[in-house]
């Protein structure tokens, strides 16, 4: 039997204040691990890499350092949107390692058929 795996992007979200009046949008930004072994320590670094430069972006990038107000906001932000996507990386890693227990067994079974 053939299972087929899917990789869903882990996506990281922000509110954002509009002008007066209008609404709040949300801002979204999907980052993809499709192509990353989960379960190496390479794979979870180079995720990790990913969902940082993501949420760098959706915070609007690093300011200077000397602008202490602002970089005090771009930490709350960046710590604010970790804390919003590790549940959906710590799903990501349960899933890869339910995965690969999947696929071994799939292949123990073929073998024990022999």
């Amino acid at each position: 039997m053939l299972k087929i795996i899917s990789f869903a992007p882990i996506a990281l979200g922000l509110a954002v204040a509009s002008p007066a009046g209008a609404k709040n949008a949300e801002v979204q930004i999907a980052v993809s691990y499709a192509d990353l072994n989960l379960l190496t320590e390479e794979g979870l670094r180079a995720l990790d890499r990913r969902l940082a430069s993501a949420a760098e972006k959706l915070c609007g990038g690093r300011p200077d350092a000397r602008n202490l107000a602002a970089m005090a906001n771009f930490r709350d932000c960046m710590k604010t949107t970790k804390n919003a996507y590790e549940a959906q990386r710590l799903a990501a890693i349960e899933a890869a390692g339910e995965q690969r227990v999947a696929v071994l067994s799939n292949k123990l079974g073929r073998v024990a058929q022999r």
